[in-house]
């Protein structure tokens, strides 16, 4: 644990506890942070990401071992239920909290922004694609991202040294038969890719579509844009009922489509005589690089999306979605 991750948990916990609170670092035992508040020893963990799945990993490490209070950058609605469960407290760097000891009762609704770890700039497009390529299973090199998603060898190059930089991605040794790259923490890559992917900004069009069963729908759909010449694939709840079903009210469905600009989606829906509709089931959005449009296959009757990608989609729909996305997550890890 490094003396900037321990102060960051100290802050977290500075700012959920009244004014008048004395609150000091206490003597640390790996991988806890003791903080102490009125010189009460609070045993703290950093989850970084405050997500269902990381809160779920995170107590199934340490057990028996558990900290009083999980702290992150930010806490899902889905993981503050997990935690809840669970019996352990939550605190994010939004100033949100909720911790019920012995000693010490903390209710607190967040009002600033969570800390991020690095600015959105060291994620582009191209990054998230190669990103995509090694959690479907793309060996960690320039020649094999490129081959997979189309990037240029430039794009990957740089992707795979930011990666490298960030100790997502090492080399067993500096040059030779063992310097070939490997993806260090595939959980870790997910996590930081979904929450970069989040922040893209999005083209999209909603359109009014009429179906009984989504999957079929878009399967239908997706025929006649095949025969248009138009490239597509399912994300979201729809591409998780394929992968991994666990969602029986999808809501609003997701395409990608192929194209540049918002034009592009307009001919798309014309191709199969949707129209905008501010209430519509069906959102169109264009695909967020060249290299997704690479990476999606077909199953089942319909052109998927990368999974990594309807995770991090899935996981904008709110407490339901995040647990489709890691029910999803669980199922592509045990393959």
């Amino acid at each position: 644990m490094t003396d900037a991750v321990a102060n960051r948990v100290k802050q977290a916990i500075r700012a959920v506890v009244p004014p008048t609170t004395t609150v000091s670092r206490g003597k640390d035992a790996a991988p806890f942070v003791q903080v102490l508040v009125n010189q009460h020893p609070l045993k703290a963990y950093w989850l970084g990401t405050g997500t269902p799945g990381r809160v779920k990993d995170a107590l199934t490490i340490l057990d028996p071992r558990r900290p009083d209070v999980l702290v992150a950058r930010s806490m899902s609605p889905g993981a503050q239920e997990e935690a809840s469960r669970a019996g352990v407290g939550w605190i994010d760097e939004s100033g949100a909290a909720e911790l019920a000891l012995d000693w010490i009762i903390i209710g607190r609704t967040g009002r600033g922004r969570p800390v991020p770890d690095e600015p959105p700039a060291n994620w582009t497009a191209a990054t998230a694609s190669v990103a995509e390529a090694l959690l479907l299973g793309t060996r960690p090199t320039v020649e094999a991202t490129a081959r997979a998603t189309g990037l240029s060898v430039g794009l990957c190059t740089r992707a795979l040294a930011s990666f490298s930089k960030r100790g997502l991605v090492t080399a067993a040794a500096a040059r030779g038969r063992r310097s070939a790259r490997r993806l260090v923490d595939p959980d870790r890559l997910l996590e930081e890719y979904s929450t970069a992917v989040a922040s893209f900004p999005r083209t999209e069009l909603r359109v009014g579509v009429v179906w009984r069963d989504p999957v079929a729908g878009v399967a239908d759909l997706g025929r006649l844009w095949d025969a248009a010449g138009i490239r597509w694939a399912a994300t979201g709840a729809i591409a998780a009922a394929v992968l991994a079903p666990l969602l029986t009210d999808f809501g609003a469905g997701e395409v990608f489509i192929a194209g540049e600009t918002a034009s592009d989606l307009a001919v798309a829906a014309d191709r199969v005589s949707a129209k905008p509709m501010g209430g519509g089931r069906l959102v169109l959005r264009l695909f967020p690089s060249t290299g997704t449009v690479r990476l999606s296959k077909h199953a089942e009757g319909l052109c998927i999306a990368p999974w990594p990608r309807v995770y991090a989609d899935l996981r904008s729909v709110g407490v339901r979605g995040e647990d489709a996305a890691e029910h999803l997550r669980e199922m592509m890890r045990a393959r």
